[in-house]
């Protein structure tokens, strides 16, 4: 695959310069006016794995993100919008989220999907109810830009369930219930680092 990429659009008639942090640095980066710009470009590298990115406009100003799963392959292409930090909620239920492309989804270790989660704040409990039968099945304590990957199958190792007593196999995060004791956002999308060429959907939200 060809790593992660961020794109930021400048819709303005002046330049505007954000700011960014993640796990590994921060900086700052100048848009053109309206125009785009790539965070891999700018920056000579791809955002960190297991981090989340934070953008924020030096003076207020209003910008535009989209991510780029798989920039330069074709293997593991999906994408994702940025979300402004006050749309983040305490609560969410997941839609559709196979772990792979069999239909129904096959249980077991055929991992390629899942849910990729970061908090807002520092010390933040997540709890994950994979079925959404009233059961919390793992507990997760995160600070601020860290990101973890879940998924409903048996490797405990990818799927960041060692927490979970009860491993659910189903291979299908669909209508999980994920909560938490502050503001969070979760993606479901392909992993390119354990999904192979055929074993998962192309797509993410």
């Amino acid at each position: 695959g060809g790593g992660t990429d961020i794109y930021l659009h400048n819709p303005h008639n002046t330049t505007l310069t954000v700011n960014y942090q993640n796990t590994t640095g921060s900086g700052s980066l100048s848009v053109p006016p309206n125009s785009t710009v790539s965070y891999f470009a700018l920056v000579g590298s791809q955002p960190p794995n297991n981090s989340s990115t934070y953008f924020k406009s030096t003076d207020g100003r209003v910008f535009w993100g989209v991510s780029a799963i798989d920039r330069n392959g074709r293997d593991y292409d999906w994408s994702y919008s940025l979300v402004p930090a006050y749309l983040f909620e305490n609560e969410y239920f997941i839609g559709w989220a196979p772990a792979n492309a069999s239909l129904p989804p096959t249980g077991g270790d055929v991992n390629a999907g899942g849910i990729f989660l970061a908090p807002a704040r520092d010390n933040t409990q997540v709890f994950v109810d994979y079925d959404a039968n009233g059961t919390v099945d793992s507990t997760y304590t995160l600070n601020r830009l860290q990101t973890i990957y879940l998924c409903d199958v048996d490797d405990s190792a990818t799927c960041n369930t060692s927490g979970n007593p009860n491993t659910q196999n189903d291979a299908d995060m669909s209508g999980a219930h994920i909560w938490a004791t502050g503001p969070f956002i979760a993606a479901y999308g392909q992993n390119p680092q354990v999904a192979t060429q055929t074993s998962g959907f192309d797509l993410g939200y």
